[in-house]
């Protein structure tokens, strides 16, 4: 909202505001509101309603969308880190950004992008590409981490495994400590 807005609607209390703009949205009419409102002694007319849908009503539903969004995000979160057990916090940070960037580029308009490129101005894109690589980067590092973390721990139980069998050798023993400082 970049407007203090000043009608008569805006400048009701905040639970009446709500109220107003929530029964905009689940579509009941003026007539609706107005008696809704009246019953708790706010007087309002029709015009106050037309004023408020056209502009404080547009203020409260892109509150509401950015909130929604950003529920949404944090469950996606949530599920991100429930359904990856034993992943890093950084990991789970990394799938919900990555999530945020495709949102992002699916979003963005090809139209604005030409005429960005006609312009010459192709920063934000390129920003969103190049953290999107990165990203991307970083997800195959962690790949590879988890890659040779699993068979630093089968190489060490093989060995462990032989060594309970028939003994252990120095130099299995020598193994197992160095995969166990890189765990």
């Amino acid at each position: 909202m970049n407007t203090k807005r000043t009608g008569r609607v805006a400048r009701l209390p905040s639970e009446a505001r709500q109220e107003i703009s929530k029964m905009l949205h689940n579509g009941g009419t003026y007539r609706e509101i107005i008696a809704a409102m009246g019953a708790k002694g706010i007087r309002l007319q029709k015009n106050a309603l037309t004023t408020w849908l056209r502009a404080g009503h547009q203020d409260w539903l892109a509150v509401e969308e950015r909130l929604t969004n950003i529920e949404r995000l944090r469950d996606f979160a949530l599920r991100v880190v429930k359904s990856s057990e034993g992943t890093v916090v950084q990991e789970a940070a990394m799938k919900v950004a990555a999530a945020q960037i495709y949102e992002l580029l699916m979003n963005y308009d090809p139209k604005v992008l030409k005429e960005r490129l006609k312009e010459g101005d192709t920063s934000d894109y390129a920003k969103l590409v190049y953290a999107m690589a990165r990203l991307s980067d970083g997800g195959l590092k962690q790949e590879k981490y988890r890659d040779e973390v699993a068979e630093r721990e089968a190489r060490s139980q093989a060995q462990l495994e032989e060594a309970q069998r028939g003994g252990l050798r120095k130099e299995d023993l020598a193994n197992i400590e160095k995969d166990l400082n890189l765990l």
